[in-house]
């Protein structure tokens, strides 16, 4: 028997909806154990289809900055313009995935959409938390006497 897109319990019923799947969009099965968590899934798949290219372009920006970034920061020969120029876009990663937390279709299949959702928001928060802890590891690590 099928589990429930949606939180995983054993589905009832199946639907076929036009949704992403990676960068491209597919008619994908999903099933489902009542009608609430039909419309959850429902709505899911419109957030998706709304922001889901929104989120691999701001990513691909957001990646590209911290790819220039990193190298430029060294290149200054300054840990506070170095700490900046990448925990920036680190914290602008954790944000955007937060915002959008879009697992892989298989996450989402194993796992349900509830969880996948729930623990890509946590990386996302986990990865903002730590890259500004790291900024602020890198300042107090230059303070010390050396």
């Amino acid at each position: 028997m099928p589990k429930c897109s949606y939180y995983g319990n054993e589905a009832k019923q199946r639907m076929v909806l036009n949704t992403y799947s990676g960068v491209s969009k597919d008619n994908l099965q999903f099933y489902y154990c009542n009608e609430e968590h039909k419309r959850e899934i429902e709505k899911f798949a419109e957030y998706v289809n709304k922001n889901g290219m929104k989120f691999i372009i701001l990513m691909l920006i957001d990646l590209l900055v911290l790819t220039i970034a990193v190298p430029v920061g060294f290149a200054l020969k300054n840990i506070y313009v170095n700490a900046v120029l990448t925990i920036i876009p680190l914290v602008i990663l954790g944000f955007l995935i937060n915002k959008y937390p879009f697992a892989t279709p298989d996450t989402n299949r194993k796992l349900g959409i509830k969880k996948a959702v729930k623990i890509t928001k946590i990386m996302g928060k986990v990865i903002t938390i730590g890259a500004i802890l790291a900024g602020v590891v890198l300042v107090i690590l230059e303070f010390l006497p050396k």
